[in-house]
């Protein structure tokens, strides 16, 4: 049997695996329109712009909820991207971007309520499901009466 050697298979192994296989042509395009103009890169300021102005959601308090400053977007970048080089030139490449998309920054439910357990352990059957089905129906749902007359 083939296979890779569990010595062989590094965490940057799997990385590389990972990324690609997540090659995504609509990442392609929100980084060319990031202003990467079909370069292999972004600079700091341009993905400080993406994150401010398109990420941001516009309806936050400012005062509560700053928009992101070069020393934070640069923490990101660090965090993100593997090339030492694009790194020393404030530059982050595609994979770096479609990593910080995926990221811990980017999760659908806020960090701090991941921390928050429910019991879980029952059938489904037990527990209150909140559905909305047909409530945005008005009026009379029944059919009306068949006339058997005709």
């Amino acid at each position: 049997t083939e296979g890779i050697k569990g010595e062989d298979f590094t965490w940057e192994a799997f990385q590389k695996f990972l990324d690609s296989l997540s090659l995504r042509p609509e990442i392609q395009s929100i980084f060319e329109d990031s202003g990467s103009k079909r370069k292999p890169f972004i600079s700091l300021d341009q993905l400080m712009d993406f994150i401010n102005q398109k990420q941001r959601d516009s309806r936050l308090n400012e005062v509560l909820y700053p928009p992101l400053k070069r020393e934070q977007v640069r923490q990101i970048m660090e965090k993100y991207e593997s090339n030492a080089g694009q790194l020393d030139r404030d530059q982050i490449s595609l994979l770096g971007f479609t990593r910080y998309l995926g990221g811990e920054e980017n999760t659908i439910v806020p960090p701090e309520r991941l921390d928050l357990i429910d019991d879980m352990t029952q059938p489904l059957a037990h527990y209150f499901i909140n559905s909305s089905h047909n409530t945005y129906l008005t009026g009379n749902r029944a059919p009306p009466p068949l006339h058997t007359s005709q």
